[in-house]
């Protein structure tokens, strides 16, 4: 059975989509998860494939309290996605999406930062699942099919939770609103400003600033604890991590020293992160595995050496081996396992 399948994930999983090793549970998997204290290492890049799951691609679930889904895309997506983009991706001007925005009631359109672009693409994704067909919403994110593709097998199960199907979403178009959208709209704006009256025009916290809060640096001298020979490992995962491929961006650095220093000082010793192996280790014997290893690995040996610096140790979660497409396949089929949903496990009975 693959490793990665709905299965075999409910011996990983409770029902708050937490790891069940975290818990102290599931001692008899047979995929190794690894927590391994870094000292040496080395990592690799994904073969992202390039056709994307669609499982059985139910209906959608339709939105009927919007006067139609290209209503409903700018409302789900106001403080997520530039103006551009939700005009490009609806084939209307960034003026005609300002009025529908206005019609709704919505306020005025904060510009994203980059930082929070990177930090927001899981709410995308949710948001616009049942909405917008897979070229739109790649439109949307401005990505390519092999990027959402990895992002929906390796990003913590997200494909298993967005159900292991891709809704059916004929394309979303503006076309000019009528008296009947109008109508529809000029309710919603009441709505809105009955529920929120002034507090959407109020100068506002920008989003994702407690990450910058908790990043920063205090004036306290770092204390390190000496470490006692009876010492269990405390260790816990960032509150504000990316979960996908945090090793391939050094902006979004997982544990900056003031959290870190927060941490220590509260006792923690250990921090972790999921990493996926074929990106980590470079391989002769299968050249696909590695590509952009040396970024990670430096960015992991710069996280090991800050960490450390507050006494805390780094630790690695793998869920390996990982099940793999068919096209890794094609060259060893002697390989190949037990098939689920389109990927094959690495059949162990191959040395």
């Amino acid at each position: 059975m693959p490793y990665d399948s709905p299965r075999f994930r409910n011996g990983l999983r409770d029902r708050f989509g937490t790891p069940a090793w975290f818990h102290g549970k599931g001692r008899s998997m047979r995929a190794t998860l690894f927590l391994l204290s870094l000292a040496v290492f080395s990592p690799a890049a994904p073969a992202a494939e390039a056709v994307l799951p669609v499982g059985n691609a139910p209906e959608a679930l339709p939105c009927a309290h919007f006067p139609d889904r290209a209503h409903a895309v700018v409302w789900r997506n106001w403080e997520l996605i530039d103006v551009a983009r939700i005009a490009e991706v609806l084939g209307a001007t960034p003026d005609d999406v300002r009025r529908m925005a206005d019609a709704m009631g919505l306020p005025p359109h904060v510009p994203l930062t980059e930082a929070q672009r990177q930090r927001s693409y899981i709410s995308v994704i949710r948001r616009n699942w049942h909405l917008l067909n897979y070229d739109q919403l790649l439109a949307l994110l401005g990505w390519d099919a092999e990027h959402l593709a990895y992002t929906l097998k390796e990003d913590d199960f997200l494909w298993h939770k967005l159900g292991s199907h891709k809704p059916k979403c004929p394309p979303v178009r503006y076309t000019p609103p009528d008296e009947a959208v109008a109508q529809r709209c000029a309710q919603i704006k009441a709505i809105v400003a009955a529920q929120f009256g002034q507090a959407l025009t109020e100068p506002a916290e920008p989003r994702f600033a407690f990450v910058d809060a908790l990043a920063a640096a205090t004036d306290r001298k770092p204390v390190v604890p000496t470490p006692q020979a009876n010492d269990g490992i405390r260790f816990l995962y960032s509150y504000f991590a990316v979960y996908g491929d945090p090793l391939m961006h050094p902006e979004l650095d997982p544990y900056p020293d003031g959290l870190l220093q927060r941490l220590s000082e509260l006792g923690v010793n250990g921090v972790w992160l999921h990493v996926v192996l074929h990106q980590l280790a470079p391989s002769e014997r299968f050249p696909e595995f590695g590509a952009g290893h040396e970024t990670r690995r430096a960015t992991l040996r710069q996280l090991v050496q800050r960490a450390k610096k507050h006494g805390i140790r780094v630790y690695l979660y793998m869920n390996e081996p990982r099940a793999m497409p068919a096209s890794f396949f094609e060259q060893r089929p002697h390989m190949k396992g037990a098939e689920e949903q389109g990927h094959f496990a690495m059949c162990t009975s191959v040395p």
